[in-house]
């Protein structure tokens, strides 16, 4: 039935549709119980690289197919012996499933026990592969973001700048993954308070994402997000603002009108139009945002205590004192200080 279902929306929706891969894992779950793991194995990755594709990373469908393909590579070298890997292909496949197994770690909290995995996987590839094998360079990528995540950004920097040479001296200069790496990059460098550094860093991330994933993908959007963070930071508030409204347009087409993300760059967008004197225009843009927060997270949530707290300032900036009042009375009812 799997089988046939899959072969009618391929056939009617296209072989990347999101359907298509929630029925590639079902398939794949369905072999995997019937110990059939290596017929599993291919559809798990199939769903998994479409489900990334099409909905990003962090989505809960895209991480549900992560960690059943984690689970079945599990299970895979759970199921040879604890003798030594019998050739390089055993080798990989066996670190495969301690990498996934250390995502699952770190997924569920288990700081140390992530770290702990990563570090032995590392050293192990090394040996058998050679310090500048991609192999490697997969699992520094790695403990670079637990590192960035962990608030870590040195010893994130140091991870991310030893993968981009390896991955840099054997891919493309284009490749998707050279993105990844570099917006980590930028990342870590940011927040070391180096931002101006990160902004070149950035700006090629996007770049290669915008050439190889186009503009509407999740993670391009993401880096267009990141690049107005950093103009802003940088106070290159007329560059911010161009990165935030592409963002934004493409949000606004694919995601519900309530959606907090939504929120954050309409918000973003309000206090950036204040700073290049166009502070009339701020107004729409947080109050579009304040409803959107507090619809999201309640009306005593700290980002709906920022909104109050600019428009009142605005409001007053701008000698509108009636509508200024009824924020700054909010604000001074919220259970903490705004």
């Amino acid at each position: 039935l799997y089988k046939r279902s899959l072969a009618i929306t391929e056939k009617h929706l296209g072989s990347e549709h999101p359907d298509v891969a929630t029925i590639l894992n079902n398939l794949a779950g369905l072999d995997q119980a019937q110990s059939r793991c290596a017929e599993a194995k291919p559809l798990y990755k199939r769903s998994l690289k479409i489900m990334e594709k099409l909905l990003g990373a962090d989505h809960p469908s895209t991480q549900t197919v992560r960690q059943n393909l984690a689970n079945l590579r599990q299970k895979m070298a759970s199921a040879q012996t604890s003798e030594s890997p019998r050739s390089l292909d055993d080798f990989i496949e066996q670190t495969k499933a301690q990498i996934y197994q250390a995502i699952s770690f770190f997924q569920h909290g288990q700081i140390d026990e992530s770290l702990a995995t990563l570090s032995h996987v590392l050293v192990m590839r090394e040996q058998l592969m050679g310090p500048d094998h991609l192999g490697v360079a997969e699992v520094l990528d790695l403990l670079g973001e637990i590192s960035l995540q962990t608030g870590k950004p040195p010893e994130a920097e140091l991870l991310y700048r030893r993968s981009l040479a390896i991955v840099e001296s054997q891919k493309a200069l284009e490749d998707p993954w050279i993105a990844k790496i570099v917006q980590g990059l930028a990342l870590a460098v940011g927040k070391q308070g180096r931002l101006p550094e990160a902004l070149p860093m950035v700006l090629r991330a996007l770049q290669i994402r915008v050439k190889t994933l186009g503009e509407e993908n999740p993670q391009t959007v993401e880096t267009l997000e990141l690049c107005g963070n950093i103009h802003y930071g940088c106070q290159s508030f007329d560059q911010a603002e161009v990165f935030y409204r592409r963002a934004l347009a493409v949000l606004e087409k694919h995601l519900q009108p309530e959606d907090p993300r939504l929120g954050d760059d309409l918000y973003m967008l309000g206090i950036i139009v204040s700073y290049l004197d166009r502070i009339e225009e701020a107004p729409p843009l947080l109050l579009r945002a304040l409803a959107i927060h507090e619809k999201a997270f309640g009306p005593n949530h700290p980002t709906v205590g920022q909104c109050l707290e600019n428009l009142a300032n605005i409001y007053r900036a701008l000698g509108q004192i009636d509508n200024a009042v009824p924020m700054e009375e909010r604000l001074s009812s919220l259970p903490y200080e705004g």
